[in-house]
Formats: structure tokens, sequence, C-alpha cells
């Protein structure tokens, strides 16, 4: 079975904003109009289920009722599952959790920190973080910013949702170490391919299809916290999203050459399978 366990929709009245056409949401122009609830549930037959956000972030403004998302829900309820979408900075928040959950069955519930211009740490999430372990919710996005603030604190938050730019002298170096590294664990034998991103590095294998094409399978990725010089490590999950990785116990656990030795030792299985 084939699941999609992040899907949207909204119409031209969920934008509260004068200013608002999403594009503060990076939704290009072209976009827009496939963002409907009809093209919603034509595009998600391309899946056996699919989870239905709502999608409440008045600092941005876009506000789809959960109630529409219950409808849209409700359309097709063997293929789609609800999550409650709920702005913390909204007075009745609590309250439209507590009815999405348990007037709606909303089966989970969907935060964006970065949208809502709220710290995933602030006490208003973590009174939604009660009462979603409490009902056995489960949370959209926010797991993404609590490991990153975990395994990096405050610069680890801010290496996800506003990298610092790599110098080009500090990328190139760090390519050079990064390429040695390589070439001394693998002797040559790796063929592999570093890209200079701007805001991160990349590590790429290149990998050979049954009908010869050749194509860049992600490894990992650096980014880089200009303050304190901490370089933080990425793993790429299964949904294609980079996802942090934490750190070694060693005293010098945020240096380029600790978080490249982590990703030749895989401990977890998530670099090289």
């Amino acid at each position: 079975m084939i699941y999609d366990i992040h899907t949207h929709f909204w119409n031209s009245d969920n934008l509260t904003r004068k200013d608002s056409d999403a594009s503060n949401l990076g939704v290009p122009a072209s976009a827009r109009d496939l963002m409907s609830s009809e093209s919603h549930f034509e595009e998600t037959k391309a899946v056996d289920r699919a989870v239905v956000l709502g999608f409440r972030a008045l600092k941005v403004g876009i506000n789809t009722p959960n109630d529409e998302v219950k409808a849209q829900v409700d359309r097709d309820p063997e293929r789609f599952v609800f999550f409650t979408g709920i702005d913390p900075t909204e007075s009745n928040f609590m309250e439209e959790l507590e009815r999405t959950h348990q007037d709606l069955g909303a089966r989970g519930i969907k935060l964006g920190p970065i949208y809502q211009g709220v710290h995933p740490l602030d006490d208003r999430y973590r009174e939604i973080y009660a009462y979603a372990q409490k009902h056995n919710l489960s949370i959209n996005e926010v797991s993404y910013y609590l490991n990153a603030y975990e395994d990096g604190g405050e610069a680890g938050l801010r290496a996800i949702h506003n990298p610092d730019i790599i110098p080009p002298d500090v990328a190139r170096e760090a390519i050079k170490t990064i390429a040695a590294t390589l070439d001394a664990e693998f002797e040559g034998r790796l063929p592999y391919r570093l890209t200079d991103e701007g805001t991160a590095i990349g590590v790429c294998q290149i990998q050979e299809r049954m009908n010869g094409d050749k194509y860049l399978f992600p490894i990992c990725q650096f980014r880089l916290t200009l303050e304190g010089r901490i370089w933080h490590l990425y793993w790429m999950r299964k949904f294609e999203a980079w996802w942090p990785y934490p750190p070694p116990e060693t005293d010098r656990k945020y240096t380029l050459r600790a978080r490249m030795q982590q990703v030749l030792e895989d401990d977890h299985g998530c670099f090289w399978g």
C-alpha cells in the first residue's frame, strides 16, 4: 500500500491576510490553483491512504478551518485520515484541540512552529504535547524541531529553518576534508559526488540502475552554524526529508571530522543502509 502522510488543501477564502497569496509558504504562483479541495481529492487518488492536515497559521495568513478538513476526510473516510490544525497563538487553541479531537475524531495534530511564529518548546506547545500524549495522538512536524533542538540546541533549530550560508573558503576546505576521509576509508572504491549548496554540503553516492543510467543517492548533508563553528549532520528519511542526526558523545562532537566519523560508523543504519 502507498501512504502519503502529509497532504494539504486550502481555498482562496482560507487566506486571512489581504497580502497573503501563499507565496510566503514557498508555494509558486503556478501551483496555487492546484491546492483546492477538489484538486486535493483527485490528486490523492494516486495513493491508498492519505493524512489530510488542517493548516492554521495566522502569522502568515493561512487558516483552513478544521471543519472543512473533516468534511474533506468524510468524502472518502476509507482513504483519508484527519489531523486537526492547531495554532497556539489563538486564544482558544486548547478548546479547538479538544473539540476537533473529541467531536470530530481527529487522529493527530498538525503544528507549524515556523509558520506560527512560536518556539517548539513554548509552554503553549507543551500543553498541546501533554494532551497528545494523554490521548495517544500523533503530532506532525514537531518531532523534527524537537530532534533538532535536542541534538543541537538553539543552533540546531536555526540550522533547519534559517541556516547560515557557508563561506566559500570554508566550504572548499570542508569538501577537501570530506573527500579525503571518504578516499581513505574506501580506498577509492566509492564513487561519490560532493555538492556546495550554499547553506549545506551534500554527500551523494553515484549509483547505477539496471539499464546503465547513473543517479545520485543522497548519503548525508552538513550545515554550519558560524557562531561557535558548529557542524550539523543530517540523514535522508524515507519521505525525502533531511533529518537531524544526534552528535557523538565526545568533547569535540560538533567538529566536521567528528560528524564525518559518525557517517562512516553509521551506528543506526541511516547513511549506508
